[in-house]
C-alpha cells in the first residue's frame, strides 16, 4: 500500500491533535519529525511535521484534517501555505490615514452640495439629471475612503514568507 502525506504541521501540538483525530475515525496516521533530523535541509525547506496516512484513506482524512483547519482558522491566524503559526499582523495604517479619511469626506461634501444645487436651478435643466447621476455615483466611491467595510487583515508568514488575508474575529 502506498502512503500519502496528509498535511505538514510546524509544532507536536497541532500534529498530534491531528493524529488523534485520525486515529478516532479508524484511520492509521505515521507522524515524521523532519525538524530532528541531523541532515538539515534534507527535506528542504518546509520542514515541519509530516503526517502521512495510507491512500486508501486519504480523502476521509483529508475531510477531518480538514474541519481542524477550519477550526484552528477561527482561532489562530496560520499560514495556507506552510502551516506555520509563525506569523505576523501587517499594519496597514494607509487605508484609513487622515488624509485619505479627510479627501473622502472632503469629496462626499462637494457631492452632496452639487447634489443638492441642482434642486435650486442652479444649473441648467439639461445637466440636472445627469449632475445628479454623477454626484451620487462620487459620494458612493468616496465612502470606500471613509467608511472600514471590511473585516480581514493581512499577514506575513516569518517561516515561508507568504502574504495572506484572515477574517479577524477581534475587529
Amino acid at each position: 500500500m502506498q502512503v500519502k502525506e496528509l498535511i505538514k504541521c510546524d509544532n507536536p501540538i497541532y500534529a498530534d491533535e491531528i493524529v488523534q483525530a485520525l486515529v478516532d475515525n479508524n484511520i492509521a496516521a505515521m507522524q515524521h519529525d523532519e525538524t530532528q533530523d541531523t541532515a538539515v535541509g534534507s527535506y528542504g525547506s518546509d520542514v515541519g511535521i509530516a503526517i502521512k496516512v495510507y491512500e486508501k484513506d486519504y480523502d476521509k482524512a483529508r475531510k477531518i484534517v480538514g474541519e481542524i483547519v477550519d477550526a484552528r482558522q477561527e482561532v489562530q491566524p496560520w499560514c495556507p501555505k506552510c502551516g506555520s503559526e509563525d506569523v505576523e499582523k501587517i499594519d496597514d495604517e494607509s487605508r484609513y490615514s487622515p488624509k485619505r479619511m479627510m479627501f473622502g469626506w472632503g469629496v462626499i461634501g462637494f457631492s452632496m452640495i452639487v447634489l443638492v444645487s441642482t434642486y435650486f436651478d442652479m444649473f441648467p435643466e439639461q445637466y440636472t439629471l445627469g449632475l445628479q447621476i454623477v454626484s451620487a455615483i462620487v459620494a458612493g466611491i468616496a465612502l470606500n475612503f471613509v467608511m472600514p467595510s471590511r473585516r480581514y487583515t493581512n499577514f506575513h508568514c516569518r517561516h515561508c514568507g507568504k502574504v495572506f488575508r484572515h477574517l479577524d474575529p477581534l475587529k
